[in-house]
């Protein structure tokens, strides 16, 4: 996600993506973010494999290239110990305009452990993860909200909460807005039904539905 071609995940992975930020179609969704003054931006969907984390990636990708804004992307689905989709990129100098990301698990107590883009974690042995928190995130997010022109929030699918993950619906709640993603996974009209009801048990407001013709079936 580098003007100067330090992209370092797989060619035809960072060729895809920045293709597909480069349609018109991409690019009216990063204006329509723009004009509603959207500055953390929740990224949903009810299901897993729907195609939020590519969402995230293009429009970050997006925000870099064509709007020369400094995004950060906040990974709240990989574990503490899992390597992030985004992982692999030199953090971005403060003051200009580029791409970081955080992975939202390696929050602990609302401190963020070394886990910006490029850093490996390297607990030391016979060390548990720290247990996530949706406030200490939503802590993290409005200390760093002024550094960044836009942050991106990968949340965890709604179908599948575990007791200890981070819950999308507190994310949006504290985010600015959200977008949900589906596929046609999503477009079966059991699922339509308890998708709707999601939003509104939760009375979220998303700024719309991106459709993922793509995603898993």
């Amino acid at each position: 996600m580098k003007k100067s071609g330090d992209n370092k995940l797989a060619p035809s992975l960072a060729s895809g993506i920045f293709q597909i930020a480069s349609l018109p179609e991409s690019r009216r969704l990063l204006h329509l973010i723009r004009e509603q003054n959207v500055k953390t931006l929740a990224i949903q969907s009810q299901f897993g494999g729907e195609g939020k984390t590519f969402l995230a990636a293009l429009l970050a990708e997006g925000a870099f290239r064509f709007i020369d804004l400094r995004v950060l992307v906040i990974d709240a689905v990989s574990s503490f110990l899992e390597d992030t989709f985004f992982k692999g990129r030199p953090p971005t100098p403060p003051g200009k305009s580029g791409i970081d990301v955080v992975v939202a698990k390696a929050l602990d107590k609302g401190a963020l452990l070394p886990t910006t883009l490029g850093a490996e974690m390297h607990p030391e042995k016979d060390t548990d993860p720290p247990s996530p928190s949706d406030f200490n995130l939503c802590a993290y997010i409005r200390s760093v909200r002024d550094t960044y022109d836009l942050i991106l929030i990968d949340c965890p699918p709604y179908d599948s909460i575990r007791p200890h993950d981070l819950h999308p619906a507190i994310i949006a709640r504290h985010s600015d807005s959200s977008l949900i993603v589906t596929s046609p996974r999503s477009l079966k009209q059991s699922a339509l039904v308890s998708l709707k009801a999601l939003i509104t048990h939760y009375n979220l407001v998303p700024l719309g539905m991106v459709f993922n013709g793509g995603g898993s079936s």
